[in-house]
């Protein structure tokens, strides 16, 4: 991963959030909350994932005089193009956030490649990705930034299988670079595959490469110390990425390494939960008006004072917020918590199983994770003992 200096530039880095969609969109909010409540900017990424994103039906005829009656005879990947409401944020295409994950949420054991492919998990099942063909596939999407195919192996896998998982992906990289057109105006992300042991991998030149990319997390080995052996020969103003983070402490013990910009789906995640990111930082502690931390029906009606989980996740479904007149966050500025929605409201929500509970749980975590990007590039090291802090507490 030797790559020559050439800045001296040492100033702290934008932490920037990489939001991962499923089916290539920002989940539960329509097009005008998403213009009024999740702003485009440039410490902000939506990414859309091959896998789920560009899957197309076969049919055994073009044409048919019943429609109902014409059924995919298979599935393949092909070019589908996003919401227009989506081209206004900036994009990162991949073949998927987690090759290994995908595989365990199936099932299945281990991903299976060849030199020209790699076999994704789709919502219609497994399919064979040819690398030429995501190529194809990911310029046309237009996105500002591609993430070349790649090729994951399990520890516990042979050594043979991880050297040859290493050797497809330099050879995916450098086939990726050689039929890249700088002239489209996307850069690309390198590809650096955890645990397959490649701290000394030479990066390919050109003008294109935008950063580098981490992917997967090694089972039983500490995410911090395997990002830092990885970061020893990167000069301290490339764009580092951290592709998929799994928990809160993922994320901040990631840009403590020195990764900058952080993919997650977290958002999504709790909201399916009914879970709201509460975890006090620095930065949000000081924006929160006293008068707003005390509720006017008193102590015996809403305190916010609160036992979250190592997330930092409360569970609305929690009968506690049955009579919890604070918002999930006093002074918070999300859908949620602007509009006075309270903590007992979206109890209520979730109870009665509506769908505004998600809605205004997703639109939550990801106005508080954004303000927690911003906290961790203004000042990480307190924000980073604040959160770690509060979540060690709140677990005793």
């Amino acid at each position: 991963m030797k790559r020559p200096s050439d800045s001296t530039d040492t100033s702290t880095p934008t932490v920037r959030l990489l939001l991962n969609c499923v089916d290539g969109t920002i989940p539960f909010l329509t097009p005008y909350l998403l213009k009024k409540y999740v702003v485009p900017s440039d410490d902000f990424f939506i990414g859309v994932a091959v896998r789920d994103s560009c899957v197309v039906a076969q049919y055994k005829h073009d044409k048919t005089t019943n429609a109902k009656n014409n059924k995919p005879s298979g599935y393949t990947f092909g070019f589908k193009g996003l919401d227009s409401h989506l081209m206004d944020y900036n994009r990162v295409t991949v073949p998927s956030f987690d090759l290994l994950q995908d595989a365990v949420d199936n099932d299945s054991i281990g991903v299976s490649a060849n030199n020209d492919s790699v076999q994704v998990w789709t919502p219609q099942g497994r399919h064979t990705l040819p690398c030429s063909l995501y190529n194809k596939i990911a310029r046309e999407l237009k996105s500002q930034v591609i993430v070349p195919c790649y090729d994951m192996a399990l520890l516990s896998e042979s050594k043979k299988r991880r050297e040859n998982a290493s050797r497809r992906c330099d050879a995916w990289l450098n086939e990726f670079v050689k039929d890249h057109d700088p002239s489209d105006g996307a850069t690309f992300w390198a590809p650096i595959v955890l645990g397959l042991k490649r701290e000394d991998r030479e990066l390919p030149v050109s003008s294109s490469l935008g950063g580098i990319v981490f992917i997967g997390k090694s089972s039983g080995v500490d995410l911090f110390s395997e990002l830092q052996s990885h970061l020893r020969n990167v000069r301290p103003t490339e764009t580092i990425v951290l592709l998929s983070a799994r928990s809160t402490l993922d994320f901040i013990e990631a840009v403590r390494a020195g990764v900058n910009v952080v993919g997650t789906a977290l958002p999504q995640e709790w909201a399916k939960k009914k879970r709201a990111f509460v975890v006090p930082f620095v930065a949000l502690s000081r924006s929160v008006p006293k008068r707003a931390r005390v509720s006017e029906h008193g102590d015996d009606r809403a305190t916010d004072v609160l036992d979250f989980n190592m997330d930092g996740c409360v569970d609305m479904n929690d009968s506690k917020f049955s009579r919890d007149a604070l918002p999930l966050i006093p002074g918070c500025a999300c859908l949620a918590c602007s509009n006075s929605h309270s903590r007992a409201y979206i109890h209520h929500l979730v109870q009665a199983k509506e769908l505004l509970a998600e809605i205004l749980l997703f639109a939550h975590n990801l106005h508080a994770l954004r303000e927690m990007c911003r906290a961790l590039s203004t000042d990480m090291d307190s924000t980073y003992v604040s959160i770690k802090t509060s979540i060690a507490k709140s677990s005793q």
